[in-house]
Parts: structure tokens; sequence; C-alpha cells
């Protein structure tokens, strides 16, 4: 592990920290490296949890880095790799052998967020067994605050908080489950980054001063969809509505990919909606696609048949793909639709605008007009900005001009001003991205 880089060798004594028990330095600086070299400074023997997506990529890394062939879901070797979805049938086939693993490495930990869910609940079994739990994650927050509680109730530090309960009361002030997310609906973020941070390595390119790996944005309209602005607090509704929006993007989509691939530019594409990928897949037969819905050896196909250069691009689900994979080949991200916070934005440009890329990365918005598209990038200026102040150190409070612009953001949403919110957006996109 000699070539670890100076801040990979310091993030790794840092997780050496008895506290420590979440890596989440931003993308791209080698977090799975770290863990590997933290793998083998402790107990060497590790069950490693991770997307079903990622298990080869763990695969590969173990080797490059170890020079050990670990096979997936194989329980009599030193290092166990399984997918989330396994946890309580690794648990029942291990049985008592169980205890002889010294630690679990949980990737992409983020999963992890809802304390009621099965995984989350059996996550916690597996660390009552095993112990050492270290989770990575770039994105520790992707919505709210209380995506921290599953990790701290995994990590069995919830109690430091006094529960999930204390911790929603103190932090999140008029917050209900489904709500819409403003700046004014948590509070004490400054306490919390205080009481979080003894648990937590977390490094920025900038706080080390070093140079992040550029790329632009660029806003692309390709049609209008409603005479006026879509605008809906109700989850349901926006969903509802999105199907048709989806019929609408369909074909402009396909004609701004195809004149894209005809100027010989290799593209990653991003999309959420299945109906989406499988019309454009279908159209453009010389794309790479990865879904859902692909098992996880046809997703490393796909990939790497776009990794070789023998299709034009990759087609894929920003769910499924938008962490853990390097498409340095291409320097062109599109995105055709938008998660609803930053963070996945995030790692999904990090495919491409990371570590091992020596060009300039261009990120194209497609965005159809008056739809959800300008409200889903609202939100999440306004939840990076949560995010950042509760993970970075509040490392946005230090920008006046965009907090200002958030501050005046969050006055337009109330008065419902669409022609002053169009504005601030872009002003908005500009700064925040």
């Amino acid at each position: 592990m000699s070539r670890l880089k100076w801040y990979q060798i310091q993030g790794v004594s840092r997780m050496m920290d008895d506290n420590v028990f979440i890596q989440a330095d931003v993308m791209g600086m080698g977090k799975t490296a770290q863990a590997i070299e933290y793998m083998e400074k402790t107990a060497g023997k590790y069950i490693v949890i991770c997307p079903a997506s990622l298990k080869y990529n763990w695969q590969n890394e173990l080797q490059i880095w170890t020079h050990k062939l670990i096979e997936t879901d194989c329980y009599g070797q030193d290092v166990i790799i399984t997918n989330y979805e396994r946890i309580g049938k690794l648990i029942d086939d291990l049985g008592e052998t169980v205890t002889r693993y010294k630690g679990v490495v949980f990737d992409e930990a983020h999963n992890l967020k809802n304390i009621h869910a099965a995984r989350t609940q059996e996550a916690r079994r597996l660390v009552d067994l095993v112990g050492n739990p270290m989770m990575l994650t770039g994105t520790p927050i992707l919505n709210r605050p209380d995506d921290l509680i599953g990790l701290l109730y995994v990590g069995k530090k919830l109690q430091d908080f006094h529960g999930e309960e204390a911790f929603k009361y103190r932090y999140m002030r008029e917050l209900s489950k489904d709500s819409v997310v403003y700046l004014d609906s948590v509070s004490r973020t400054e306490e919390l980054q205080r009481r979080i941070n003894k648990y937590i390595v977390r490094r920025t390119w900038n706080s080390l001063g070093l140079p992040a790996y550029p790329y632009s944005i660029h806003q692309e309209y390709i049609g209008t969809y409603a005479g006026q602005p879509l605008v809906s607090r109700d989850i349901c509704n926006i969903e509802h509505t999105e199907k048709k929006i989806v019929q609408f993007k369909q074909q402009r989509c396909i004609n701004w990919i195809k004149e894209r691939l005809k100027q010989g530019i290799s593209l990653v594409i991003f999309a959420h909606h299945k109906a989406l990928i499988e019309a454009i897949a279908k159209a453009l037969p010389v794309l790479s696609v990865v879904h859902g819905d692909l098992s996880a050896k046809e997703k490393a196909r796909q990939i790497q048949l776009f990794k070789s250069g023998i299709t034009l691009g990759i087609l894929c689900s920003i769910n499924c793909a938008s962490v853990g994979h390097n498409f340095t080949n291409s320097c062109d991200v599109v995105f055709l639709e938008y998660p609803w916070n930053k963070g996945i934005l995030a790692q999904a440009i990090a495919r491409c605008a990371r570590q091992g890329q020596d060009r300039f990365v261009d990120v194209y918005f497609l965005i159809v007009k008056n739809s959800f598209d300008e409200y889903r990038l609202e939100q999440q200026d306004i939840k990076a900005v949560i995010a950042d102040n509760i993970i970075d150190t509040g490392i946005r409070e230090q920008d006046t001009d965009v907090m200002n612009n958030i501050s005046r953001l969050h006055d337009y949403i109330h008065t419902k001003d669409t022609q002053s919110l169009n504005s601030i957006l872009t002003q908005l996109n500009t700064e925040l991205l």
C-alpha cells in the first residue's frame, strides 16, 4: 500500500482513531484505497458490504492493492464481499463463525440513512456480532440532517444524541417526514457539526490546499412543457406529472444525444425513469446501458464495453451507477433528469471529474422549461447549504453572496414569485455548481 498519496495516509491515520467510524472524504480522494489499508492495519479479516453493482469493483481494488483474488459472496476468505440485500443471509449462513471477522466496511453507507429500514436493522445486527464498523460515503447527508441517524445507529453512537426522537427534536425544527426542506427547517447546525466531527474523516480538495478536478456546467433547454412553471409541494403529484414529462422529453433527448455522438463525443449519460432509459437504449444501440434490472455481471460487462471504446457512450440509471465507478475515459457528462439533492449529482459528476482525468470535464443539464427540472435544482441548492454547514464546517457561510442569494430564494419560494425565482435560480446555479 506504499502507493497511497500523503493525504490518503493521513486519512487512514485518522480512521484509526477509536471514535471515528465514518470516512466521508469528497469524491475522488480514494476512500476505497484508504479503507483497504485500514483493513490491513487493523484486523485483516473483514466483511465488506456494498451496493451489488460495486462488488466487482471491490474485487478489482482488493486485487490491485493487496494482490489477493477475493471472490464475491464467498465465505471462506479473509475478506467477504457482499451486498446490502444479503446481510441477513450472510449472518445466518456464517452462524457462530461470523465472530472470526473483526470488522465491517459499509461502502456507500448513506444507504443506511433510514433507521427503520430492514437493511439498516440487519447492518446493526452484523455490527453487534462483529464490531469495528467503518462507513464510507462522500455524502453522509443527502437531503436532511436526520440522514445521519441511521449511520449513528449502525455505528452504535446514536445514544450519544439520546436517541432518534431527541436528535430530531433538537436539530430539525418543524421538518416533517415528507415536507420540503427550507433553511429555517433545521436548527443548531453549528452544534451538530461540532458533535459529529469527532466521528468523521472529512476532507475536501480545498481544505487540503489541492486543486479540485474542474468541470463546467452547461444548461441547455430542450423544450417547454407547460405555459406556467409547475410548482408543487406534493411528491405524489410530482411523480404523476413527471411520467408525462418523460414522454415529452424522450425524442428531444434522443435527438440531442445523437447530434453529440455524430461529432465523435463519448458521453456518460444519467437518467432516472426506466421508460426514458429504455426509449433511448432502443433508439441508440451504440450505447452501453446500466440500470438496476441487470445482473452485477452484466453491469460490469456493459461498463467494460464502454471503457474499452467498443460502445460510444454509456447510459446510466442515476440510482445504479452514480457511485463507485471510474469513467475518466470520457469528459462529457449529461443529465437528462435530476435527483432531489446535489450530493448524488456531485457523485455522478465525479465518475468523470476525478483522479485519472486529464481533460476538462463538461457537464450538460438538459432542461425542459416549466417542468420540475428547475424545481429539483432549487431544492438541491437549499439542501447543499444545509449539508455543507453540518459536514464541511460551515464552508458555505463564508460565501456571503451565495448565502444572500439563498435567503432571497427562500423568500421567493414563499411568495411564489416565479419570475424572480427563475432569475435567482440562474444566478445560484452559476455560483453554487
